[in-house]
């Protein structure tokens, strides 16, 4: 009987350590990226926790947010990179900046969080 529960004590502490192994490597949720086509205006829908969309700017674009799927405290990082010209970016529907350039020939990122009806600006950086 000991030995019963032992083996039993032994699997729980196995599993409950694999949870927690897979808690550290997935703890922020679903992510996604996706490449897009530049456009005068743009309109994405995220879907995961974190989603991350690189387009290269060869325009100024207007950008709007579908917040469809959205659940509070989900994180969206638009990463742009601009051609041979400094390029504008606009924020529209659904999200909340002010609007912004992105140099000539450089990379910017923006990082949202949905708030539970918009995506506030959290930063911008200058990447290269």
């Amino acid at each position: 009987m000991k030995r019963i529960i032992t083996f039993f004590i032994v699997l729980t502490a196995l599993l409950v350590s694999t949870q927690v192994e897979a808690q550290k490597k997935y703890a922020f949720g679903s992510r996604t990226g996706e490449t897009l086509t530049s456009a005068v205006a743009v309109s994405v829908t995220p879907a995961a926790t974190l989603t991350v969309y690189t387009v290269s700017a060869d325009t100024n674009i207007t950008w709007s947010v579908d917040n469809s799927y959205a659940v509070i405290g989900d994180r969206l990082v638009l990463a742009i990179s601009a051609d041979a010209s400094n390029r504008v970016m606009t924020f529209g529907t659904n999200i909340t900046a002010t609007t912004d350039s992105v140099l000539a020939n450089k990379t910017k990122l923006f990082e949202y969080i949905y708030t539970g009806s918009t995506y506030h600006c959290l930063g911008k950086l200058q990447a290269d």
